[in-house]
C-alpha cells in the first residue's frame, strides 16, 4: 500500500460517525470522577462542622437530624471497571466501581460488605445519598457525587 492510500485509508477510519470513532469516544469516556464524604448526622442540636453548602443541602434531605459532621472524604479518577475504596469510621469499607456510562447517567456499583451491594445510575454530575448505618448516636451519611472525566 503506498504511503498516500494508508493515510488515506486512515483518515477513513476515524472520520465522524465511523466504527474507529465511537470507540474512541467511548474509550474517552469511560473515566469518572467520583467524590464521597462520610458525614455523621446527630439529632442533638450542636454546631455543624462540615462546610455550609453541604449542611444546606443534608437538612433538606434528612430533616431528623441537627447537626452535621464530616468525618473523611476520598476522591478518585476512576477508569470503567475500577474501584475506589473508603475506609469507613466505623470500620467497613465502602467501594465504589465505575460500570460505565449510560446516556445521560453513570453506572456504579457501591459495596459495604457485608451489608450493601447495589447498582446504582446517577445523573452526570449528580450526588446521591447512602445512609442509614447507626454510628455514635447518630448515623452514618455518604454523599457520592458522579461526573464525568
Amino acid at each position: 500500500m503506498s504511503t498516500l492510500a494508508f493515510m488515506f485509508a486512515s483518515a477513513l477510519a476515524i472520520a465522524p460517525g465511523s466504527p474507529l470513532e465511537a470507540g474512541v469516544a467511548r474509550a474517552q469516556g469511560a473515566t469518572a470522577h467520583i467524590a464521597v464524604q462520610a458525614i455523621h448526622a446527630k439529632d442533638a442540636k450542636e454546631k455543624s462542622t462540615a462546610p455550609a453548602k453541604v449542611v444546606r443541602r443534608l437538612s433538606k434531605a434528612f430533616p431528623g437530624y441537627a447537626s452535621f459532621h464530616l468525618l473523611g472524604k476520598s476522591q478518585w479518577d476512576l477508569a470503567e471497571g475500577k474501584t475506589g475504596r473508603h475506609k469507613l469510621p466505623n470500620d467497613s469499607e465502602l467501594s465504589v466501581t465505575y460500570k460505565g456510562p449510560q446516556a445521560k447517567f453513570l453506572k456504579l456499583h457501591v459495596a459495604i460488605p457485608p451489608k450493601l451491594r447495589t447498582d446504582v445510575r446517577v445523573k452526570d454530575g449528580g450526588t446521591f445519598y447512602q445512609a442509614g448505618m447507626s454510628y455514635k448516636g447518630g448515623i452514618l451519611i455518604l454523599s457520592i457525587n458522579a461526573r464525568k472525566k
